[in-house]
């Protein structure tokens, strides 16, 4: 009887000291919001969420094919030409989910404005050049098919006033591509490079600050915790074929506008 208490009496002293150890273990450190994208279900210690972007991957085409700045293209007139650059500014996205309120970037931006005072705005703008095709656009918290894909091209009209110096160093308006800014004239929309083959190779620079709203029906499924993809094709063609190469500018930057949005599609190549 007496050997039996004493092995009781160890193994309850056993327990208190496994007890005392777990007790005194770290506590794990992770994500328990189950919409982020590190969620981490034995986490007990919470930080550090990261949330799901989106993501625009673009096709930059001719027509069914990847456009190349070294081809010859020609237009309806039959004029002849290259198209060495394509730049420009796509912003204000909108997401408009299936059976839920239309759903945007969370991320915001400050901006110093050139008389001195400060403007928070929607961070949700990404330069688009023909070399790049994945763009990410910002933090998107959702969950469901978003059936369509809103967005302009140019900028919000908070932006026209704003100094690429003053915006932070990783930030897209921070170091514009050739073109799409000027201390004259402020940020610009887009701006188009070719050689018009049909006067001599004579080189044209089109550009604009004019703005134009899209709207693409897609069919993507959002999963909570994941990052979204969006597949658009951009038809170069459809941004010359109309245009009289034998112009130094663009005469009609309203219909010419309208003919560019037409030339974003759903899906990829």
């Amino acid at each position: 009887m007496r050997e039996m208490s004493q092995g009781n009496l160890r193994s309850l002293l056993f327990l208190v000291l496994g007890m005392a150890v777990l007790s005194c273990g770290k506590p794990v450190e992770g994500c328990l919001d189950i919409r982020a994208t590190n969620y981490n279900v034995s986490a007990d210690d919470p930080c550090c969420c990261t949330y799901p972007v989106l993501k625009l991957v673009l096709s930059h085409a001719a027509d069914s094919l990847f456009q190349s700045p070294d081809s010859i293209y020609t237009n309806l007139a039959g004029q002849p030409y290259r198209l060495t650059g394509a730049r420009y500014f796509l912003s204000d996205f909108v997401f408009y989910v299936r059976d839920a309120d239309p759903v945007e970037v969370t991320d915001s931006l400050v901006l110093i404005l050139d008389d001195g005072s400060s403007l928070r705005v929607k961070d949700d703008v990404v330069q688009v050049q023909r070399s790049l095709s994945t763009y990410t656009v910002g933090t998107v918290i959702t969950s469901g098919w978003i059936d369509s894909i809103s967005f302009q091209i140019g900028l919000l009209p908070g932006f026209a006033s704003v100094v690429p110096a003053d915006v932070p160093a990783d930030h897209p308006l921070r170091s514009p591509l050739s073109g799409l800014y000027s201390e004259a004239d402020g940020f610009q929309s887009l701006t188009t490079d070719l050689i018009s083959l049909s006067t001599g190779s004579d080189t044209l620079q089109w550009t604009t600050a004019m703005t134009r709203r899209i709207t693409l029906e897609t069919s993507v499924l959002a999963e909570v915790g994941y990052n979204i993809e969006v597949p658009v094709t951009v038809d170069y063609l459809k941004w010359i074929s109309e245009e009289d190469l034998s112009m130094p500018q663009v005469t009609n930057v309203t219909a010419w506008l309208d003919r560019i949005a037409l030339s974003f599609s759903y899906g990829n190549l």
